[in-house]
């Protein structure tokens, strides 16, 4: 299978069982706004582009859950969610965070919506999201372009471009993550 549509990524998550139950899991929370992000989706695919026939396991890697809730801005809340996703699938590392808060972490405007939130990571291939949505369908979206991740092109999003402290954050942060041990066809740029 050749991978170059948003529907070429859901085939290849339709393959995996393991995520689909996460998905499933997630949605029995029924959370507003909900999505699973970022590298859940992302190293499944550098996964299947590297040919690799086992899931790679990175140490620290949670499984992240956003959701939108500006009504309800309380952290604990975020803490119970985690705590049900446990019970549900307690061999995994969760994280659970409302987007309704986050945009203190950057010092950007707070953020309209999950999706707002996560157009504002650093990297192109981080502003990724998935979910199964109330019909059973799978839905992948991307802030940006899909062309980064299915080239293997790490970059940073417009935001991060903007400012120079930004960009540093950006470069820090691909240089922390330490991608290429994993993955070594990632190209990296920073524009």
């Amino acid at each position: 299978m050749n991978i170059k549509t948003h529907q070429d990524v859901i085939n290849l998550v339709k393959t995996d069982e393991w995520m689909l139950k996460i998905l499933e899991a997630v949605k029995s929370l029924e959370l507003p706004d909900w999505w699973i992000w970022s590298w859940f989706i992302r190293n499944k695919v550098w996964d299947y582009l590297h040919w690799y026939k086992q899931k790679t396991l990175i140490e620290t890697s949670d499984i992240d859950v956003v959701y939108y809730d500006i009504e309800n801005l309380d952290e604990q809340i975020e803490k119970k969610f985690e705590e049900k996703l446990n019970q549900l699938v307690p061999w995994e590392n969760w994280s659970v965070k409302n987007q309704a808060r986050m945009h203190f972490m950057n010092n950007l405007p707070q953020y309209k919506s999950s999706l707002d939130a996560m157009a504002n990571w650093p990297e192109t291939v981080t502003s990724i999201w998935i979910k199964i949505d109330e019909n059973n369908n799978i839905i992948f979206e991307t802030a940006h372009w899909i062309d980064d991740l299915i080239n293997l092109e790490i970059r940073p999003t417009p935001i991060f471009k903007s400012k120079p402290e930004m960009l540093e954050k950006y470069k820090k942060r691909v240089t922390d993550k330490n991608w290429n041990k994993y993955w070594p066809k990632l190209k990296f740029y920073e524009n």
